[in-house]
This record gives structure tokens, C-alpha cells and sequence, in this order.
């Protein structure tokens, strides 16, 4: 199980995986699926599906929470899809 921190390639690796879009519990279900479980220094399973949720948003320009470069596009609520040219991306906040 990998207990580490969540990474932003993780997600996008999830997505892939999932055709490139899915909703948001496909998307989290599948980062679990992929880490073995979730990691037991997250408190509660909520605690660990909204880390998830909270990164995708801030590679969201449709999320108020957006800060990094856009990788995710929102379809409608809860829905997701990989923007095109999503690598390379760095970490830096947006401007």
C-alpha cells in the first residue's frame, strides 16, 4: 500500500485509466483501487476521498479553488476530464 501523500499523478494516472473522464467517485475509487487501500494516516475514509477531491480542483479552472495549471476540466458537476497537453505541468501557482 503506498501510504505517501497524495500526487497529482496519481489522479491523472486514475483518469487515464478510466478513459480519460469519469466522475468524481470513479476518479477516487480508482486512486484508492491503485494505492491498495487508503493509507492509515488519513483519520477517516472522508478525509481521504476530499484530499483527492481537493486536488483535482486545484487543477481546475471551472473550481473557485483552481491555483495550479490546468490539467483537469470539469464536464458538469462531479464530472471530469483530462485537458489536452496536460504534460509537461510544473507545481507553481497560477498567476
Amino acid at each position: 500500500m503506498n501510504s505517501g501523500q497524495i500526487q497529482i499523478e496519481e489522479i491523472i494516472k486514475a483518469l487515464q485509466q478510466l478513459g480519460g473522464e469519469a466522475q468524481a467517485k470513479e476518479i477516487k475509487d480508482k486512486v484508492t483501487q491503485n494505492r491498495g487501500g487508503i493509507p492509515q494516516h488519513y483519520k477517516t475514509r472522508h478525509t481521504f476521498r476530499e484530499t483527492i477531491q481537493r486536488i483535482i480542483e486545484d487543477y481546475c479552472p471551472q473550481s473557485a479553488n483552481y491555483r495550479y495549471k490546468a490539467i483537469f476540466q470539469r464536464i458538469r458537476r462531479g464530472r471530469y476530464k483530462l485537458m489536452r497537453n496536460t504534460f509537461p505541468f510544473n507545481y507553481e501557482p497560477k498567476n
